[in-house]
C-alpha cells in the first residue's frame, strides 16, 4: 500500500518517526513509532486548565510553527494528514512538538 510506504519514508523533525509498520489483516496496520515522553498536546492543555493556566502567545506561535512545518513537508511530499488535532500532536522532553497518527494520511494524486 502506497500510504504505508509514505509513512515509513516521511522524515521530518516535527513528524513522529515511524519505526515499523506491520500488516495486521487486510486493511489494518500496527504502527511502531518513536516515543514522545511528554504525552500529547490535548492532555498538556487540560493540565494547564486544571491549574487555571493558559499557553502563552509565544508557546502557541512555537507550536504553530513546528506543526506547520510538518504539514508543509507532508504536502511537498504529496501527502495529506486528514486528522490534525491536539491529541495527535506529541511533545518530547526537549519541548519539540511532533505531528503523529499518520494512519489517516493519504497520498495526493
Amino acid at each position: 500500500m502506497k500510504e504505508v510506504e509514505n509513512m515509513r519514508n516521511c522524515n521530518h523533525p516535527h513528524i513522529v518517526k515511524i519505526i515499523d509498520v506491520e500488516e495486521n489483516g487486510k486493511y489494518r496496520f500496527d504502527i511502531i513509532q518513536e516515543y514522545c515522553d511528554q504525552g500529547n498536546l490535548e492532555d498538556y492543555i487540560e493540565k494547564l486548565d486544571e491549574r487555571d493556566e493558559r499557553l502563552t502567545e509565544a508557546q502557541v506561535a512555537n507550536i504553530i510553527f513546528q506543526i506547520g512545518s510538518a504539514i508543509l513537508h507532508m504536502h511537498i511530499e504529496g501527502m495529506i494528514h486528514r486528522d490534525i488535532k491536539d491529541a495527535n500532536i506529541l511533545i518530547t522532553s526537549g519541548g519539540i512538538y511532533k505531528l503523529a497518527d499518520l494512519g489517516q494520511s493519504r497520498t495526493l494524486a
